[in-house]
């Protein structure tokens, strides 16, 4: 992923500075299956708060059925706006 969605914020001496995590070596995990628990994931995962020292960007994808995916992508607002989401859908 671009830069700015690997970008973790962290504090050095008293400052807060932000440095750019390596691209991942995997993709992101696939979560369980099931239908009624499935939306309870999604949303603990779309509420889930972020951790600045950690990517700013969090990809989820539940398998349907073959072929068929929910995908939730949740992005912190210091790295994406509304007109760059606008541009991702």
């Amino acid at each position: 992923p671009h830069g700015a969605l690997r970008t973790v914020f962290e504090e050095v001496a008293g400052e807060v500075v932000q440095r750019v995590e390596p691209s991942p070596p995997a993709p992101h995990p696939r979560a369980g299956e099931g239908s009624t628990a499935k939306a309870d994931q999604v949303r603990a995962e779309a509420f889930r708060p972020f951790d600045l020292a950690a990517p700013l960007f969090r990809a989820r994808v539940w398998g349907e059925a073959p072929g068929c995916h929910v995908v939730l992508l949740a992005v912190h607002h210091l790295v994406a706006d509304f007109a760059s989401v606008a541009i991702e859908a």
